[in-house]
């Protein structure tokens, strides 16, 4: 995740090189490679480079091809033999070993605002239109790479880095609210356009943002398709569900190295098998595996397989071992304190991991998203049927029923369903009793508890919550360098929106009912012990199996000065409940953690300002590009 920030000035004010400088200064861990500006009146760009492709070992940002638009970019752009084709086409001379900035300025230059239609991959860029006098940013179709912007009064900054925005002495740090109620009931915040501080907001997925001198406009320019089942062979769906997941791997490597995460699951022993592959075709040098496994014995049942998996693919495997739950957090540098509060801590196998892979490689590759991309679409069956569609579900029917040995779910079987969840929904937990009441008013906490609560999803195509539900925002943000303060990129192969688009075409049964294509495409790949394999939940709650195996730990310990937390929560109540051990349920233990990670949090965001201050640097250390 290269660090990116552009600051716009249409007051006629002069901007002002010591922001311009601080923001580089916060972005430089997520990009210890080369940092630069770019500055020319009213505007700046500034970046700071991650090496994660073999492209990039050329990349000189802010970049230009006609000194009339200037850009600055997290990037990496998939598909790249096509789209260079598709330009080289129009007209345009590139080498195939662009850059990617490069490959989205000769898109902007060839199609303009609607250079997006023609771009996939995980990018955000800040591109500024000189003839135009016009600043064009976008986030990539999933929301991978973040965007965050304030507008002040005559000016307007941006950057994929919240802490680099709120440097500049008009950006308030007052607190948004209801994103710390979200934060406190769901560990995530549910609006897509905000962020935890008042005056900054965020660019939701799959959108642009325009500044015309004062003018802000946002729009969306993509949305996941609504299904459009197309009946296939199956050796059809083999083989183009098998191309594109390759290639959704594939095109995230383009380096000699990388780590991956490797679980006893479907999804990642899969992205693990196409590394592999990759390595033994001389695409790659070296692939390493990580397994993560809980410190309490009676949880731990991925490494089994996991050990399976990388003896099968010839892959050395590293097993970390420990809790993930914060107890005590322990970040005091403010240089690695989280842009927005989250569950980040040093003593934790993740980071461990991490660590380890970033030592070695800057690419790591996660399985998230293969759960939701290969979900079947909730109400098939009762749809087909209601629609009159009763030729195609007699034969989706039988499909199913030949490969699952499944029949259709029969009306009373949903009824009974519909009833379970119902209930479920009445027996969840009720609004934390340790929230302070006149914070639960202000904030309308009560309401969005009732209606958000256990939402999993907010539709019933699964595919379609990947890029709108907040949970895969929070994954991506809390596993980028920005957070982790590792010069690291995490791939997430399943987001491709390839993959997504190809998935609204799959009629869910029998080709995503338990991951049926997934597991056909890897039979020889990976061990039948995994192809075999159930979904697997963890069989208990982490904190409360290490309350059981190591003892009670000292609540008051982990909640030292607990002077801005007061804001939220009554800390008496709070320690009543969290206290009594022999009465806390696995929603409780969520509750502490995220108490505590809060207030580890909110001890330290104040701090900013003087951390900056104190190691200011002058302009003049960076790169100036022209």
């Amino acid at each position: 995740m290269s660090g990116i920030c552009g600051y716009f000035r249409f007051d006629g004010n002069r901007l002002e090189n010591r922001v311009l400088a601080d923001m580089i200064f916060l972005l430089e861990k997520q990009g210890p490679d080369d940092q630069a500006y770019w500055q020319n009146g009213p505007i700046a760009l500034g970046h700071t480079l991650l090496k994660t492709t073999r492209e990039s070992i050329k990349e000189s940002q802010p970049s230009t091809l006609d000194r009339a638009v200037w850009l600055t970019a997290d990037a990496r752009i998939d598909g790249r033999a096509e789209l260079i084709s598709k330009m080289r086409g129009k007209g345009a001379t590139i080498e195939q070993s662009a850059t990617d900035d490069h490959l989205i300025l000769h898109a902007y230059t060839l199609w303009g605002l609607d250079c997006l239609d023609h771009l996939v991959g995980d990018f955000a860029f800040i591109l500024w239109d000189e003839r135009l006098k016009r600043l064009f940013c976008a986030t990539d179709h999933m929301g991978v790479c973040p965007l965050y912007y304030a507008q002040l009064q005559g000016g307007f900054l941006i950057s994929n880095n919240v802490s680099a925005i709120r440097v500049h002495p008009d950006v308030s740090d007052a607190l948004n609210e209801q994103a710390i109620g979200d934060y406190l009931l769901f560990r995530m915040n549910h609006t897509p356009d905000s962020t935890s501080f008042r005056d900054i907001q965020k660019l939701p997925p799959g959108h642009s943002l325009q500044m015309d001198q004062s003018k802000l406009k946002v729009q969306q320019y993509w949305t996941v398709p609504e299904p459009n089942y197309q009946r296939r062979s199956h050796a059809q769906y083999l083989e183009e569900f098998g191309d594109i997941f390759k290639q959704s791997v594939t095109d995230r490597m383009r380096a000699d190295a990388a780590g991956t995460h490797l679980s006893g699951g479907m999804d990642s022993t899969s992205i693990a098998a196409v590394l592999g592959n990759l390595k033994d075709e001389g695409q790659a040098e070296r692939v390493e595996a990580y397994t993560h496994v809980p410190s309490v014995d009676s949880l731990s049942l991925e490494k089994p397989f996991a050990e399976k998996v990388a003896r099968k693919l010839n892959l050395p495997l590293t097993v970390y071992k420990g809790s993930d739950e914060v107890l005590v957090p322990d970040i005091d540098d403010i240089a690695d304190l989280p842009p927005e509060p989250s569950f980040a801590h040093r003593h934790s196998p993740r980071f461990d991991i991490f660590s380890d892979s970033a030592s070695k490689s800057p690419v790591f590759f996660a399985g998230y998203g293969g759960d939701p991309l290969m979900m079947p679409t909730q109400g098939y069956w009762g749809d087909l049927w209601k629609s009159g569609k009763v030729g195609l579900y007699l034969s989706d029917a039988m499909k199913n029923w030949k490969f699952h040995r499944q029949p259709p779910p029969t009306f009373i079987t949903r009824m009974k369903r519909s009833r379970k969840k119902s209930a479920n929904a009445i027996s969840r937990q009720p609004l934390p009793n340790w929230l302070k009441g006149d914070f639960v008013k202000s904030s309308n906490l009560e309401d969005r508890y009732n209606r958000l609560r256990g939402s999993a999803s907010v539709n019933q195509n699964a595919r379609i919550d990947m890029q709108t539900h907040p949970l895969w925002r929070r994954v991506f943000e809390w596993h980028s360098p920005a957070y982790s303060s590792l010069p690291m990129k995490v791939r997430f192969p399943f987001f491709d929106i390839r993959l997504i688009e190809y998935g609204q075409t799959i009629p869910p049964y029998p080709w995503l009912h338990r991951k049926f294509l997934l597991r056909e495409i890897m039979k020889g790949q990976l061990p039948n012990e995994i192809l075999v394999r159930s979904k697997t939940a963890l069989p208990g709650n982490p904190m409360l199996a290490n309350i059981e195996e190591y003892g009670e730990p000292d609540w008051q310990r982990s909640i030292p000065d607990p002077d801005h937390i007061g804001d939220f929560i009554d800390l008496n109540l709070f320690l009543e409940n969290a206290l009594d051990f022999d009465r806390l349920t696995s929603a409780d233990t969520k509750g502490i953690v995220r108490v505590v990670t809060l207030n580890h949090w909110l001890n330290r965001y104040l701090q900013l300002a003087a951390y900056v201050e104190k190691n200011r640097v002058s302009l003049e250390k960076y790169k100036c590009r022209t």
